[in-house]
């Protein structure tokens, strides 16, 4: 019963697509050559400039191509179960070798420009969503370059010494114990992911810090969330029917506790004795990254990370306008996506 009411409705979309492409000019996207990968693109040109119901119609095509094929824009990836990817963690160019080995090397550089002044840096390299949620993958292998991508980060980055622990296993728990890591319709981690890793670094990183401080994170609801893969997939009013639907995420709050040494602030404002620079990953406060860093290192935390810049041009700026001779952090946690490492679009990200 359920699969012939999603044929019926497949039908309709369809329906509705075929009526929209007679009143579209489309034969003017066969006037040039026909080559692979011309077509489509021209027949998207018309559709989009002719049809007079253009929202509609591009819901109900989009929704069409979703519910039948698991077809998206591009940018994005429909796999098992309506768990969404970004391309980005596919993306393999001539490149690739280069571009990892140039991002290595800024790291290391930063690295010892830290150490220098006395300052610690753990990298915490975030895997991939296609990783670590293969299972969901229409196609698993993402081929060698891709593949070996992770490990070969941590090896050179572990060889040069920088502190760079593997989030895989705390990631991929989260899986046993019937949780998940990353959202299904958006390109980040779940809350839950943010606060496995947070917990994970603060047990494998040494080091005091220089003014401890209690915090607490608490649970405080849940709420709709409509994931940043969704777009790639604009079904529109059709959505109910054919998907992606939203998804629900658990809310938290981070709150200081008792300060250890609260007595110094009547002397003086005390310097932050950590800094997280990153990413959306860590700017975004929906995931709370930085509220579950406050309770795991027992520590405040200056948050540098920018959405929309990618991990390397907010870490540029912080070093710019931070002045380490004298107000120095005791430690800078730097997140990383793993696909920024060999990301074409970087450099437009740092622009």
């Amino acid at each position: 019963m359920e699969k012939a009411s999603g044929l019926a409705i497949m039908v309709t979309i369809g329906c509705i697509g075929t009526v929209t492409s007679a009143v579209t000019p489309w034969r003017a996207a066969f006037d040039g050559p026909v080559t692979d990968g011309v077509i489509q693109p021209a027949l998207e040109a018309a559709f989009d400039e002719a049809v007079v119901i253009r929202d509609g119609a591009i819901h109900a095509w989009s929704a069409f191509l979703f519910g039948v094929f698991g077809q998206m824009s591009d940018g994005a990836l429909a796999g098992e179960g309506e768990w969404l990817f970004t391309t980005e963690e596919f993306e393999t160019h001539p490149d690739f070798d280069a571009q990892f080995n140039a991002q290595i090397a800024r790291i290391l550089d930063v690295e010892t420009a830290l150490r220098a002044q006395e300052v610690a840096l753990v990298v915490a390299l975030i895997p991939d969503k296609a990783r670590i949620m293969s299972a969901y993958l229409p196609h698993p292998d993402r081929g060698p370059a891709i593949g070996g991508r992770y490990d070969a980060a941590l090896g050179a980055l572990q060889g040069g010494g920088v502190v760079a622990p593997d989030l895989r296993p705390a990631l991929s728990a989260l899986l046993e114990e019937g949780d998940t890591p990353f959202l299904r319709t958006d390109t980040h981690w779940t809350p839950e992911g943010a606060r496995a890793a947070a917990y994970h670094l603060a047990f494998l990183v040494d080091g005091p810090i220089s003014a401890p401080s209690e915090f607490v994170t608490l649970a405080t609801g849940t709420e709709p969330h409509t994931g940043d893969l969704m777009r790639f997939a604009n079904t529109g009013p059709f959505a109910p029917l054919v998907g992606p639907h939203p998804e629900d995420i658990t809310t938290y709050s981070t709150v200081s506790g008792a300060v250890a040494g609260d007595f110094q602030s009547l002397f003086g404002e005390q310097q932050i004795p950590v800094v997280l620079v990153g990413s959306s990953y860590s700017a975004n406060p929906a995931w709370n990254f930085e509220g579950f860093l406050k309770t795991s290192f027992s520590a405040d935390i200056l948050n540098v990370a920018q959405e929309g810049r990618g991990p390397f041009a907010p870490m540029e700026r912080w070093l710019q306008d931070a002045d380490l001779t004298t107000s120095a952090p005791d430690l800078v946690i730097w997140e990383i996506p793993e696909r920024y490492l060999t990301l074409s679009t970087l450099k437009r990200l740092e622009e």
